[in-house]
């Protein structure tokens, strides 16, 4: 059996070529793709990378926390994921995106108020799909509709909310986004019913 005298890793240099540790050209990049070159005979062969990149499938974990309601009475916090499926990798040009949510919102008693009232929990399942457009490397636009399964009559689920969405985020580093989005809530009919403004702070998992 072969073995290799030594294993080292090698960057690719500012130039974006790769060479050995002798000086010889072993790859570069050109154009988003890997050019590979054979030391004998030196003919090319040339790899996408878009067709190799993990990037190209995202995961993003989010918690949102709100509140409102009279004396902001009403809390929800709301741990989810979103996928990503992007056209390119590191969300350089556009994609789609699928999210689920558990909010779980807590309303509170009103002991004073002269009527018969107690504290409450509620848990529902949150569904999104949409789409964005990455407009540079720090920002991006989206839009997308949503909707929320809830417990109805006799403890079984029902339909409840859902909405339209528009979004901006700005990228603060590899693994923190700063998010925006304006939503329109939906009732019975797709008549409208309220309109919320969010923000957040979205960490990304990579590989």
């Amino acid at each position: 059996m072969n073995k290799s005298l030594s294993t080292q890793r090698l960057p690719i240099c500012q130039d974006q070529e790769l060479r050995c540790s002798c000086k010889r050209l072993l790859a570069r990049l050109e154009d988003g793709q890997l050019v590979l070159k054979c030391p004998r005979c030196k003919r090319e062969a040339v790899v996408s990378l878009g067709a190799l990149s993990s990037r190209e499938v995202e995961v993003d974990l989010l918690l949102e926390l709100g509140a409102g309601g009279p004396a902001f009475s009403e809390v929800q916090l709301t741990p989810a994921f979103e996928l990503n499926l992007d056209r390119d990798p590191e969300l350089r040009s556009f994609g789609v995106f699928l999210r689920a949510g558990l909010p779980i919102t807590h309303v509170g008693a009103f002991p004073d108020s002269g009527r018969d009232s107690h504290a409450s929990l509620a848990i529902a399942l949150s569904l999104a799909a949409g789409a964005y457009l990455t407009l540079d490397e720090r920002h991006q636009l989206l839009i997308g509709h949503d909707l929320s399964i809830q417990e109805g009559s006799g403890g079984h689920p029902a339909l409840g909310a859902a909405g339209l969405s528009m979004g901006y985020n700005y990228r603060i580093s590899d693994a923190l986004e700063l998010i925006s989005e304006l939503s329109l809530d939906l009732g019975p009919g797709g008549k409208a019913v309220a309109l919320r403004l969010t923000t957040g702070i979205i960490a990304t998992l990579g590989s």
